[in-house]
């Protein structure tokens, strides 16, 4: 319905709900249902003009690729956004947390703890991460060889 609608504040949900449609199919394993949602918000957030909206977005068709098994897409997407938050002075501790995931899974294993530890320093930074994500953090601290 919001997708059909001319009213510009109905309109601006369509990003938001792409994005929670997509998480919820892939949490149920349904990831080429994922993927098509995750697809169709990034021109939803591009039409809002949220840059952050964007990468999150994008981030989110790479994590359904690799959901898929298309680790090569995965990373090809995760690589670019690395590289944009580096030219922005903006790293993504996600996005670090991400690569590890996708070059552990490609036998690349020192390449993937370097992305660990340095996921495991953007997000231990983070207060709200620390509190809710205990079990992650200690993961993301092991994987990366941090003692």
């Amino acid at each position: 319905m919001t997708e059909r609608t001319s009213d510009a504040r109905a309109r601006r949900w369509l990003a938001s709900s792409y994005n929670n449609m997509g998480w919820m199919y892939h949490e149920r394993g349904e990831y080429a249902s994922a993927l098509a949602y995750f697809e169709k918000a990034v021109p939803a957030w591009e039409a809002r003009g949220d840059p952050r909206g964007v990468h999150i977005a994008r981030w989110a068709v790479a994590r359904a690729y690799r959901s898929l098994g298309r680790n090569d897409d995965a990373l090809a997407i995760q690589r670019q956004l690395e590289a944009e938050g580096v030219a922005a002075n903006a790293p993504d501790g996600y996005v670090y947390e991400e690569l590890g995931e996708l070059l552990l899974a490609n036998g690349e294993r020192a390449a993937a703890q370097t992305h660990f530890a340095r996921a495991f320093e953007l997000l231990g930074g983070n207060a709200t991460f620390r509190a809710n994500e205990p079990e992650r953090l200690a993961r993301l601290r092991r994987l990366g060889g941090i003692e």
